[in-house]
């Protein structure tokens, strides 16, 4: 099976070492939100990254609302316990179809920032997740879903701190299963290694971060600082910031006010 694999073009790829800023569709920031009932998307440019599965008031936008590592993050908010939203990157090819990023087995850095106000009113515990798209061909059958990293399944009791910004490295963390996957939805104790091992060759095809759908109550919080790299693969890293408005150095403004003067001398003399 490996060797189906096609990987992401070099010139498509972030590299680790320096984080490449992911700016909103509006120079001042976006919030991306939909109150219906099916899901809705929008890309980020041509960056990677969407805004995606918002839905009955959910919102995601990059802004200036929780700044980190500079001027803005991705903020996610939802209303209500039938609220979601998530900010995913896909890198898709030609005819729109998702690239695989790398094998789960070859991943070896994972981390994310998020941040969870204190005004919201929805479980103590719960703060923005991570999640990996992940596809494994078991030999019968496509099985596919997400595998969902939440602190509450690897620290008992684990309530979330409000106010201020937390850096988590989860590749070592417990996830569990969505979709066809393996387990989907019983199993919280297994780690990326353990799923790894279960599905031989399960390939990455997105990474996801998102709150909603079944929070009861109201959430508002964001994620930043996302990096990932696999074993001679993809890797990237990536910082969320709103886009400032140049300000013009004080000597082209001196150069401005110069002519503007000797214009108006000109204008009396005249």
């Amino acid at each position: 099976m490996r060797k189906s694999l096609t990987l992401l073009a070099l010139a498509s790829l972030a590299t680790v070492g320096s984080a490449i800023d992911i700016f909103p569709n509006n120079p001042g920031g976006d919030l991306f939100t939909n109150p219906g009932p099916s899901n809705a998307s929008q890309a980020v440019g041509a960056t990677n990254w969407y805004y995606t599965n918002v839905r009955n008031g959910g919102q995601v936008g990059i802004n200036g609302t929780l700044p980190y590592l500079g001027a803005g993050s991705a903020f996610l908010g939802t209303p209500s316990g039938a609220a979601k939203a998530d900010l995913e990157y896909w890198v898709l090819n030609s005819s729109l179809q998702p690239t695989v990023l790398g094998y789960l087995s070859n991943l070896e850095e994972l981390s994310y920032s998020w941040h969870r106000q204190s005004g919201s009113t929805v479980a103590d515990w719960l703060h923005p997740a991570l999640r990996l798209y992940v596809r494994w061909n078991d030999g019968i059958s496509i099985k596919q879903g997400y595998l969902v990293y939440e602190e509450i399944y690897n620290t008992a009791g684990y309530v979330a701190p409000t106010d201020h910004w937390v850096d988590v490295d989860v590749l070592g963390k417990k996830f569990w299963a969505t979709g066809s996957l393996p387990d989907a939805f019983s199993n919280y104790d297994r780690t990326l290694g353990d799923w790894s091992s279960l599905m031989p060759d399960a390939e990455v095809l997105a990474f996801s971060m998102g709150v909603g759908s079944g929070w009861n109550g109201v959430f508002s919080g964001a994620v930043d600082n996302v990096r990932f790299s696999f074993v001679d693969q993809s890797s990237g890293s990536f910082n969320f910031e709103v886009q400032s408005v140049p300000v013009p150095e004080p000597f082209t403004m001196a150069l401005g006010a110069a002519g503007l003067a000797a214009a108006l001398r000109r204008r009396r003399r005249a």
